[in-house]
């Protein structure tokens, strides 16, 4: 069984062998995915985060290392289309959700629009799959979830409006800056 440890021990490796150039949303040039994200992709399904333990990680967290979170979950979320793995969608969305607002309300807006287009591709409600988590989110991000984003109407919503375009095969599958 996986332990707090484990999950500890695998964000310890993510955060420090990620490249410098991993820029959100996608990691600019960074190809997905790492094989330390994998691992961490793993940890986080094998060990889901409980209100406690997110407090704990949410202060340890620098504005840096919660963008490069965000950038990991939209990273996944990715990898999670070009495999078809809705479990790895699932695994990752508690990191928008882990900063205590350090990251920018309309940056986790545009890293939105990148997961609900990928959860959209793989027939997942992305609303509903946040539910659960926005209740242990911070007040603000709770704002940013409900009223900035889920609130608007479809044609307000998604990759396209937050300024990225599809792109690739199934097996390259991405996103490029409109």
């Amino acid at each position: 069984m996986r332990t707090d440890a484990d999950l500890n021990s695998a964000i310890d490796q993510w955060a420090s062998s990620r490249p410098k150039c991993y820029d959100f949303p996608l990691g600019e040039g960074v190809e997905i995915p790492l094989e330390v994200e994998i691992q961490l992709a793993r940890a986080f399904e094998l060990h889901a985060l409980d209100s406690a333990a997110i407090l704990l990680l949410r202060g340890k967290l620098d504005p840096e290392q919660a963008y490069a979170f965000v950038t990991f979950a939209v990273r996944m979320s990715v990898l999670a289309v070009r495999k078809c793995e809705i479990k790895l969608i699932r695994s990752v969305l508690v990191c928008l959700i882990l900063d205590d607002a350090l990251v920018d309300s309309k940056d986790i807006l545009r890293a939105l629009g990148i997961i609900d287009d990928c959860c959209g591709r793989l027939d997942l409600d992305l609303a509903k799959e946040m539910e659960e988590l926005s209740v242990i989110a911070v007040p603000r991000r709770r704002h940013t979830l409900i009223d900035g984003y889920f609130s608007r109407s479809p044609d307000m919503k998604g990759a396209l409006i937050m300024g990225f375009v599809p792109a690739g095969e199934m097996g390259q599958f991405g996103y490029v800056r409109r």
